[in-house]
């Protein structure tokens, strides 16, 4: 496929990069003014790692099935409203970084892979996956996500958590 880095010192190096920018983020969340308001620095460490997951992600999917600037957006706009729900429950920007994180992937797995009714992404349209029986099966993680959904819920519901 074109496109595609098979060299694995370069793909190491992109790794790397992805990383530190990840902590590069959290840095930013560190000296960013204790005087603004806990949900704009939210709002800034959410954004920022949002990008950062974003321009990977159309590194990773765009040599397959193209850049397509409709997507761009999804990650900065679920990593904001990741930080900014995080924000009020923390004002550390470690933790905040961390749950925009994991926001951000729980917003889009359930938005885009789930509830979208037959949803595929583009460089998968017209592949057959070599393990069919996984296709049976994953009606066994159904309750564990549904479950991870609902602790998120409730942890989110009391400011005080």
């Amino acid at each position: 496929m074109k496109g595609i880095v098979r060299n694995p010192v370069l793909r190491l190096i992109l790794g790397i990069g992805f990383l530190s920018s990840i902590y590069g983020i959290y840095a930013l969340g560190a000296v960013i003014p204790e005087d603004w308001p806990v949900e704009a620095r939210g709002l800034l460490i959410g954004l920022s790692i949002g990008i950062a997951e974003a321009i990977a992600g159309a590194y990773k999917d765009g040599s397959v099935e193209g850049f397509c600037w409709r997507k761009f957006p999804k990650s900065p706009f679920f990593g904001a409203v990741g930080g900014v729900i995080a924000s009020g429950h923390t004002s550390d920007p470690a933790f905040v970084l961390l749950a925009a994180i994991g926001s951000m992937r729980m917003f889009l797995e359930l938005l885009f892979k789930m509830l979208v009714r037959d949803y595929v992404p583009g460089k998968f349209m017209s592949l057959t996956g070599p393990y069919l029986q996984w296709a049976a099966r994953r009606r066994y993680f159904v309750v564990p996500y549904a479950v991870t959904w609902l602790l998120y819920v409730a942890l989110c519901s009391h400011a005080d958590w």
